[in-house]
């Protein structure tokens, strides 16, 4: 099988008893006899399975860190997918699972399972992210303090924003999509990537869609990779984003801030993919 997939060596195999478990340079056997697991499976041809995405997560996240972990679930319920020798590095798909399904997967499962490392992320989880970037700001903003985030309370990526009659005029169309959205504040979040700005028609597409979300009302913060990759910039509009409600009662403290530089750091220049 490694010989007709090309797949890297040793395989590593999940078997249901330990008469089973077998280990060489070819294979790795790990045992689980989780019933939950062991129907998370997905049959594509005759005798040949793969494994469902909410299995993958949970062998993948199994002793991953928060960065990591995040990284992976936005991977598989985001809509992209890395592809190193593609131009872009990545290219757009359709969500392979959902919050909600990775939640279930782990909630259905032994107590083991429901305590593994790779859970602790999914109640503030947010998926849909088109980009690595994406799926890298809203870590930031919504896993809570203990964890390293800014604990900011309804955040949502790639929302629809439904347009008055007179943004439609401004933006030229009936909604928008708000790369970060955070609902309870009505601030909106734009990226401004690098590449995405290499155009005329993607600039004013850009700016008639800023212009439309103000004669909404909402606010709204661009924010330059640049800014993103400098701490102290993308602290000082995170803290502001934090205090426009009064999320916490009290302030960061030294530890809340270390950690929050620490998530910073992982997600941005630890990860496999900074794009």
């Amino acid at each position: 099988m490694a010989r007709l997939f090309d797949l890297p060596q040793p395989l590593d195999l999940m078997v249901t008893s330990p008469e089973l478990r077998r280990h060489s340079a070819a294979i790795r056997c790990h045992l689980d006899t989780d019933e939950t697991h062991l129907a998370a499976y997905i049959e594509v041809e005759k005798g040949v399975y793969v494994a469902r995405p909410e299995l993958v997560y949970y062998q993948l996240a199994t002793y991953a860190d928060t960065a990591h972990a995040w990284m992976l679930a936005s991977e598989l319920a985001g809509e992209y997918s890395l592809e190193r020798d593609g131009a872009k590095g990545m290219h757009g798909r359709t969500a392979l699972t959902s919050p909600d399904l990775l939640r279930a997967f782990f909630d259905r499962s032994r107590a083991s399972c429901r305590k593994a490392r790779g859970r602790r992320i999914l109640d503030h989880f947010v998926g849909g992210a088109r980009s690595p970037k994406e799926a890298q700001i809203a870590a930031m903003l919504a896993l809570p303090r203990r964890l390293g985030g800014y604990g900011i309370r309804g955040v949502t990526l790639n929302q629809q924003i439904d347009l008055s009659p007179e943004a439609r005029a401004v933006a030229k169309r009936a909604y928008v999509e708000g790369d970060v959205f955070i609902e309870p504040l009505q601030h909106a979040i734009e990226y401004d990537s690098d590449e995405h700005h290499l155009g005329n028609k993607a600039h004013d597409r850009d700016t008639r869609k800023a212009n439309a979300l103000r004669m909404m009302g909402l606010e709204l913060t661009s924010l330059s990779k640049g800014q993103l990759h400098s701490w102290l910039e993308f602290d000082i509009l995170a803290t502001a984003i934090d205090q426009e409600q009064p999320f916490h009662k009290r302030g960061a403290t030294p530890a809340i801030r270390a950690k929050q530089y620490a998530l910073w750091h992982q997600l941005l220049f630890e990860e496999t993919d900074t794009r």
